[in-house]
């Protein structure tokens, strides 16, 4: 009798890890979307979230010649927004642990635009030669970083992240390599979250906890 208390209460605990484990779906895209030194035609790269056959952000990268300026954006398909920084309106970097929901930290919103991700500038310092210097700037550049994202469907919105590595200390480009996405309706999800690994190691527990309790069981007759 002693026993049954105990199991109880680990099959409910592995129950609800399960829960969480099924409400977050994590993605290590192949191949991985990029964006890069842009040329007069891109790259240009759309991409599927959630798997469903319909693209949900792009990532595109133009030449301005007549402004002197390279960009890369970052541009959400169908309603679905992005995290941006409101000190200069381009795609945010989050940290791990930070939240994406309706409610975002005052240095973040959502926007449904384009945003920079990358932008080049080249300014003439010397006609005669010609001579130019270079302007870099970008939220991701030389480190991993996180962008916030919101799948808008049928009224509700999905909240997600989405992983980026720049290899250079310079904004010429960088990889998104894995994202996450909640599949509970409106629920804000942690950055870095993924689905629960111990779910697997919770039941196995309650599996070894019942077979000590038949054996138990059966020294007793």
């Amino acid at each position: 009798m002693k026993w049954k208390p105990v199991l109880s209460s680990l099959c409910l605990l592995a129950s609800a890890s399960t829960i969480l484990g099924q409400g977050i779906i994590h993605v290590n895209p192949q191949p991985q979307p990029y964006y890069t030194m842009p040329t007069l035609n891109g790259p240009y790269m759309s991409f599927d979230i959630n798997g469903d056959g319909v693209s949900d952000f792009i990532l595109n990268s133009t030449v301005y010649p007549e402004i002197f300026n390279m960009s890369s954006w970052l541009i959400p398909l169908n309603g679905n927004q992005i995290v941006t920084d409101n000190a200069n309106g381009w795609v945010a970097n989050l940290t791990i642990g930070d939240i994406a929901g309706a409610d975002m930290a005052s240095q973040y919103g959502w926007s449904g635009s384009q945003s920079v991700m990358t932008s080049i500038v080249f300014t003439v310092v010397d006609p005669s030669v010609p001579a130019y210097e270079l302007t870099d700037s970008s939220n991701f550049t030389g480190q991993y970083g996180y962008i916030g994202f919101d799948l808008v469907e049928g009224g509700n919105n999905y909240y997600g992240w989405m992983q980026v590595y720049s290899a250079s200390e310079l904004a010429f480009g960088g990889v998104i390599t894995e994202w996450a996405y909640s599949t509970v309706p409106n629920l804000p999800i942690m950055v870095g979250q993924v689905p629960e690994p111990a779910t697997l190691g919770l039941l196995g527990l309650g599996g070894l906890t019942l077979f000590a309790f038949r054996q138990k069981t059966t020294r007793c007759r």
